[in-house]
């Protein structure tokens, strides 16, 4: 028996319209980031900027492509559906690791720490970032995009063949 996903994950509108709002929140929020700390190696690059543009341009041919006013947008939408997947996903991995490199060195964080034959010698880290509650937060927000923006991206996906290829119609029982 074929497994049947539920018709209200499937809502091709809200998936477009959580996408335009992620997108938007992405490009906003890589700004802040990138003003707050312009020489970190992560902010620099701008993840925020073309996965919120993805992200937009996906969630505008999902809904066109859901109103049925242009069908060619029905395979357009399925393609960046699963781009802005795969972007979702990197935007995840990029901010996650950022967090990561912020908690590693909290202590000192412009100096990283190589065992020595006298033990830890400290090692300049280059490019050295400012690291701050602020570039912490605005990092937190878009890994939080990219995690919400996985499911949503392949639910759209599967929303998106679910209009290309419907279910057929239920015959009476005769």
């Amino acid at each position: 028996m074929p497994m049947i996903i539920p018709a209200f994950f499937l809502n091709v509108q809200t998936h477009s319209i959580t996408n335009l709002a992620l997108g938007a929140l992405c490009f906003i929020f890589q700004i802040a980031a990138l003003a707050v700390s312009p020489h970190d190696v992560y902010e620099q690059i701008g993840i925020g900027f073309w996965g919120g543009l993805i992200l937009i341009i996906t969630g505008i041919t999902a809904y066109k492509a859901a109103t049925g006013e242009a069908p060619f947008l029905l395979g357009c939408s399925f393609v960046l559906s699963i781009f802005a997947f795969l972007t979702s996903f990197s935007i995840m991995c990029i901010f996650a690791a950022s967090i990561d490199q912020m908690k590693r060195y909290i202590e000192n964080p412009c100096t990283g720490y190589c065992t020595g034959p006298k033990g830890p010698v400290p090692v300049p880290i280059s490019p050295c970032s400012h690291y701050s509650s602020a570039h912490l937060a605005f990092d937190s927000i878009l890994l939080t995009c990219g995690l919400i923006g996985i499911p949503v991206n392949a639910l759209l996906v599967l929303a998106v063949i679910s209009m290309y290829n419907p279910l057929p119609a239920a015959t009476p029982a005769t």
